[in-house]
C-alpha cells in the first residue's frame, strides 16, 4: 500500500497556494519599481519581514523590516500599505534613525487582504514586497458540515476545546479534527489549529486524545465501514468515501473540489474535510495535498518504522489504507470510543 500512497500523494497545489483569486493566501513578491528614468540606481539586498499566512482577528504583529540599502551605505525610507485600510504608513525617512517597523492589527471584517512594505529614496527605484494573508475565524471559518444542531459534543479539560460528536455503527466517532496541542498546525500558523485541527506524528497522535478517548484502531475503522454497509471490510473500503467528505466551505470557499465520481453526502456525519498532510522538516513541516486528501493515523504499526493511516482523495469513492512513516509523516487524528448505547 505505500507504493499506492506514492502513487497517489504527489505533490498537488497546497491549498489554496496557487488560487490567491479563491482565499488570497500565500503570495509573496518581491520587486523593484522601475520607471522611465534610467537614471535612478537600484537598492541593493531584498526586502524581508515575517508574518504567516493565515491570521486570525485582533491578532498584533511588530514588524520589522530588513535586507534593503543603499549603495552609498545609508538607509533608505519605508512605508507600508494595506489592501483593506489603503492608507500608506511611512515608519522611516530617507536616512532617518528606527527600524521601520510597523505594528499591525488583523481587521475582522475581511477574509483576505495584501499587505505591502516598501523601501524608497532619492535617486533610487523602490523595492517592495507583497505578502497575502488569509484570516480566520478558528473553527467558525469552515461551513458545510451538515451537523445537527443538537449534536452532542465533548469539551476537552485539557484546553477547553470543544468536539461535536456522532454515532457511526458501534462506535462513537468526533465529527472534528482534534486540535489538542501536541501536533503542529497547517502551515505552522498558529490561526490554523481550530480550522485543520494538528497533523501529529504516529507517537504524538497515540497520545493525543482526551481521556475516555482512544486513537481508532483496525476494527473501530472496520466497524465504520460496516456501518456503510460493507459486510467484509479489507484494505480499501469501496464507494464509502462521499459519504465521510463534508460538502465543506472554508471562509464560503468550497474545499473538496467537484469530482464526477464522487457524491459527497456525509451520510455518516464523519464530516471529513481535506486538510491534507505534512512532512517533517526540521523544526517546521511542509504541508502538501490539501484540498486533495484528508488523512488520519490509526492505532496499528504496519512494522516498526511504519504505520497504518486511512486517507480519503478527491477523485476517488474509496477510502484506502496507507503505510506512513511513524515519525517523518503527520497526519490528522480523529478520536473515538465505544457507543454508550
Amino acid at each position: 500500500m505505500m507504493n499506492t500512497m506514492k502513487r497517489q500523494m504527489k505533490i498537488y497545489r497546497i491549498f489554496l497556494a496557487a488560487a490567491v483569486a479563491v482565499l488570497g493566501m500565500g503570495l509573496v513578491s518581491c520587486k523593484k519599481d522601475k520607471s522611465t528614468d534610467e537614471s535612478k540606481e537600484y537598492l541593493t539586498g531584498s526586502m524581508n519581514f515575517s508574518i504567516p499566512t493565515y491570521v486570525m482577528p485582533g491578532q498584533q504583529f511588530h514588524l520589522v523590516p530588513t535586507g534593503v540599502t543603499k549603495t552609498d551605505g545609508g538607509t533608505p525610507g519605508i512605508y507600508w500599505t494595506d489592501s483593506h485600510f489603503s492608507v500608506r504608513d511611512t515608519t522611516r525617512r530617507e536616512n532617518g534613525a528606527g527600524d521601520g517597523a510597523f505594528d499591525f492589527t488583523v481587521p475582522s471584517d475581511v477574509t483576505s487582504m495584501t499587505l505591502t512594505c516598501a523601501a524608497f529614496a532619492d535617486g533610487y527605484y523602490n523595492m517592495s514586497k507583497v505578502v497575502s494573508l488569509v484570516i480566520v475565524k478558528g473553527a467558525e471559518s469552515i461551513t458545510g458540515l451538515d451537523l445537527p444542531d443538537d449534536v452532542a459534543k465533548l469539551e476537552d479539560k485539557r484546553d477547553g476545546r470543544s468536539y461535536p460528536y456522532v454515532k457511526i455503527g458501534g462506535r462513537e466517532w468526533m465529527a472534528r479534527n482534534l486540535a489538542f496541542g501536541s501536533g503542529k498546525p497547517y502551515y505552522n500558523a498558529a490561526a490554523m489549529q481550530d480550522v485543520f485541527g494538528m497533523f501529529y506524528t504516529w507517537d504524538e497522535a497515540k497520545a493525543a486524545c482526551p481521556e475516555g478517548w482512544r486513537l481508532p484502531d483496525a476494527a473501530d475503522w472496520d466497524d465504520l465501514a460496516k456501518a456503510h454497509g460493507l459486510e467484509e471490510p479489507g484494505d480499501v473500503y469501496a464507494g464509502i468515501a462521499g459519504d465521510m467528505m463534508a460538502d465543506a466551505y472554508m471562509n464560503e470557499n468550497k474545499m473538496w473540489e467537484f469530482w464526477p465520481e464522487i457524491t459527497i453526502t456525509n451520510k455518516l456525519k464523519f464530516c471529513a474535510i481535506p486538510s491534507g498532510y505534512a512532512m517533517e522538516d526540521g523544526e517546521t513541516a511542509l504541508f502538501r495535498g490539501s484540498s486533495q486528501y484528508a488523512v488520519f493515523w490509526t492505532a496499528e504499526e504496519a512494522d516498526e518504522d511504519q504505520a497504518w493511516a486511512r486517507q480519503l482523495y478527491l477523485r476517488s469513492a474509496d477510502v484506502f489504507k496507507a503505510s506512513l512513516h511513524k515519525s517523518y509523516f503527520r497526519a490528522n487524528v480523529r478520536c473515538v470510543r465505544d457507543a454508550s448505547e
